[in-house]
């Protein structure tokens, strides 16, 4: 019975180890604290993996690493407000009248109050009169 006892604590330490381990060499960007940790395991039984799962970090590096991409791609499409062409995605500026990167008008000048509206528009938002909505390109220059 004693044998048995013994045999079971050993397999708990040795599983303890190697769950340490693996554990640190998902979690730890330092991989000299994963060797410290597994030989804290290894050292100290049960304890030392008791104090890894206190000390570890809270995430795992590669979830780290998902998540600081999803809030770069968020901080590069949230920081750029600028209008962009539906034909071809070129930034446009607020005084455009065509797209500099394809020649699609997007905007055109309102005939009674001579302001800057978008071709898309049915009506000019300045003095309420019916446009025309015509989105025709430049002739291609050979």
């Amino acid at each position: 019975m004693e044998a048995a006892g013994i045999a079971f604590f050993a397999a708990v330490w040795a599983a303890s180890v190697i769950w340490t381990g693996r554990d640190a060499a998902r979690r730890c960007s330092n991989p000299s604290r994963a060797v410290v940790s597994v030989l804290a395991a290894l050292l100290l039984p049960l304890v030392g993996a008791a104090l890894y799962i206190l000390a570890r970090p809270c995430e795992e590096r590669l979830d780290l690493r998902a998540r600081r991409l999803r809030i770069r791609m968020l901080e590069t499409v949230l920081a750029d407000p600028a209008e962009r062409c539906p034909a071809c995605e070129a930034a446009l500026v607020p005084e455009f009248r065509r797209c500099p990167g394809c020649g699609l008008r997007v905007r055109s000048e309102c005939d009674e109050c001579g302001s800057l509206v978008h071709v898309s528009w049915a009506m000019c938002p300045w003095c309420t009169r019916v446009l025309s909505a015509d989105g025709e390109r430049l002739p291609e220059v050979a």
